[in-house]
C-alpha cells in the first residue's frame, strides 16, 4: 500500500469526481481528518471546477460522477472556508479554491465572502523568495494564485457591477507586492480589466510596473498593445520606462506600432535605436515594419523604415530572418520591393559572420509566387540579388524551376514588342546562376524547360 502522499492523491482524484460528497465528508469528519487530506479534498474540488468551468485541460480522460451547478459548488467551498477560517488562512489549497471560483462566482453575497477569504490568502508568506522564472512564481505560489483569482474575478465582473471595496483593496495590495512574480500574476489578466474599468486597470498597472525589470515589462506589453492606438496618452509614459529597464523587444514593438498610428515620429525611433546595440530592439523594429509592409496604408512607411534598419542595425541573423520571413510572407507580401531595399537587405546579410548566415528562403518563395503575376519585379529582384552576392551551389537549391519557366514564357511573349530585351536579361541571370550553382542548378534548370 502507498503512504500518506498516495492516499492524498487518491482522495484528491475522488473529490474531483464527486465534489459535493467529499465536501460533505470534510465538514462531517473534520476533527478526524489530517490537514494534508483536507487540503487534498479541497484541491480535488478545485480541479473539478477547473475542468468544467475554467481553462484546466483534461488530458487524462477525467469524467465527473457528480455534475452540480457551479454556484452550488461555490457555496459549499465558501461554507467550508467559513467553518474553519484559521485552518485555511494563507494556504495553497484555499488559494487554488478561490482561483477556481474566479471563473464562476456571480452572487453578491458569495462575492463578498470570496473577497473576505481572499484577504487572508493574500497575506500568506509564500512566496518568500523571488525566483528567476516569474511565470512559475505566479502559477505556483500562494500569493501568486491569489493575485490571479482576484484579477480574473474583477476583470470578469467590473463592467456590469460594483466591485466590493475589500476586493479592490486586496487587488491593489497584491499589485504592489514586493515579489515580482505576484505582480506578474496581476499583469497577465489586466488587458481585460483595463477595458472594463480603465481607472482601476491603469491604477493596478502603475502599481505592478513600479520599478519593473525587463521580465515584468515583457508581460506588460500586452496591456500597452491593447491601448496604444486609442489611448496613447496613457501608454506614452511607460515607453520610456520600458526602454530604461532594457525591455527593448517590447519597447520596439509598441513604439513602432505607435509610429504607424501617427503617435510617434520616425526621428524618435531612429534616435532611440541608435543609442543601443541590443539585438532584440532592432529585431523588434524589423518585425513590426516587415509584418505591416503588406498593408497598403502602411506600406511606404514600413518599407522606408525597414531599409533604415538594415542600414544601421548591428549584424544579426535574427534581424535578417525577421525581414526575410515577414516581409516576403506568402499571404501578405507586396508585389514590388524597391532595388534600394533589396540591395540593403543583401548587403546587410553579407555583413553577418559566414558561419552564422542563413538562406533567405522566404525571399525565394516570394520570387516563385511573383514570377507569373509580376515578372518585371521578379526579374529585377533576381538581378539585384546577383549584383550584391556571390551565390554558392547551396543558394541555388532554393530556386524553384517555376520561376524561370514563368520568366522564359514572359520573354517569349514580349520578344517582338521589346526586341528580345527581357529575354536577354533572363538569359543573363540564368547564366550567372548556372556558373555559381554548378550541377545543382543545371539539373533543375532542365526541369524549367528553357527554350
Amino acid at each position: 500500500m502507498g503512504g500518506p502522499d498516495s492516499v492524498a492523491t487518491q482522495l484528491s482524484e475522488a473529490a474531483s469526481r464527486c465534489p459535493v460528497r467529499f465536501l460533505s465528508l470534510l465538514a462531517e469528519y473534520w476533527p478526524q481528518i489530517d490537514d494534508r487530506f483536507g487540503a487534498a479534498i479541497l484541491a480535488g474540488v478545485s480541479r473539478h471546477l477547473g475542468y468544467r468551468f475554467g481553462n484546466l485541460g483534461n488530458t487524462s480522460g477525467w469524467t465527473p460522477e457528480e455534475e452540480p451547478s457551479g454556484p452550488v459548488v461555490a457555496k459549499l467551498i465558501l461554507d467550508e472556508l467559513d467553518r474553519h477560517p484559521t485552518s485555511w488562512r494563507g494556504t495553497r489549497a484555499a488559494a487554488e479554491a478561490l482561483e477556481a471560483l474566479s471563473d464562476i462566482i456571480e452572487d453578491e453575497l458569495e462575492l463578498s465572502r470570496f473577497a473576505f477569504h481572499l484577504v487572508g490568502i493574500s497575506l500568506s508568506k509564500d512566496p518568500e523568495e523571488e525566483g528567476s522564472d516569474l511565470a512559475m512564481t505566479a502559477l505556483n505560489s500562494t500569493r501568486g494564485i491569489a493575485a490571479q483569482a482576484a484579477t480574473k474575478t474583477v476583470a470578469r465582473l467590473a463592467e456590469d457591477r460594483h466591485i466590493p471595496a475589500e476586493l479592490a483593496s486586496t487587488l491593489q495590495r497584491l499589485a504592489a507586492d514586493v515579489n515580482a512574480g505576484v505582480r506578474f500574476a496581476i499583469i497577465r489578466f489586466l488587458p481585460q480589466l483595463q477595458q472594463a474599468d480603465p481607472d482601476l486597470g491603469w491604477l493596478l498597472f502603475a502599481l505592478a510596473t513600479q520599478g519593473a525589470n525587463a521580465s515584468i515589462w515583457a508581460e506588460a506589453e500586452s496591456c500597452l498593445y491593447h491601448a496604444y492606438h486609442h489611448d496613447f496618452d496613457k501608454v506614452d509614459p511607460y515607453l520610456a520606462l520600458m526602454y530604461e529597464a532594457g525591455a527593448y523587444d517590447s519597447w520596439a514593438h509598441i513604439v513602432c506600432l505607435a509610429y504607424l498610428s501617427g503617435h510617434v515620429s520616425a526621428a524618435h525611433i531612429k534616435t532611440s535605436l541608435e543609442g543601443i546595440e541590443d539585438e532584440s530592439a532592432w529585431a523588434g523594429a524589423a518585425r513590426v515594419f516587415a509584418t505591416n509592409a503588406g498593408l497598403a496604408e502602411h506600406r511606404a512607411a514600413c518599407l522606408e523604415m525597414i531599409e533604415w534598419v538594415l542600414q544601421y542595425a548591428p549584424s544579426s541573423t535574427v534581424v535578417a530572418s525577421e525581414v526575410d520571413h515577414r516581409l516576403f510572407d506568402a499571404e501578405s507580401a507586396p508585389h514590388y520591393v524597391s532595388q534600394t531595399l533589396l540591395r540593403a537587405m543583401f548587403v546587410y546579410r553579407s555583413r553577418i559572420n559566414p558561419a552564422q548566415q542563413t538562406v533567405a528562403t522566404s525571399f525565394f518563395e516570394w520570387l516563385a509566387a511573383n514570377a507569373v503575376d509580376a515578372p518585371d519585379e521578379t526579374l529585377l529582384a533576381i538581378e539585384t540579388m546577383l549584383d550584391d552576392l556571390a551565390w554558392s551551389e547551396e543558394g541555388t537549391l532554393f530556386f524553384q524551376p517555376s520561376i524561370f519557366s514563368a520568366l522564359f514564357q514572359e520573354a517569349e511573349e514580349r520578344e517582338e514588342s521589346d526586341s528580345g530585351e527581357f529575354l536577354r536579361r533572363v538569359v543573363a541571370v540564368h547564366d550567372t546562376l548556372l556558373r555559381s550553382g554548378g550541377d545543382t542548378f543545371y539539373n533543375w534548370l532542365k526541369d524549367a524547360e528553357r527554350p
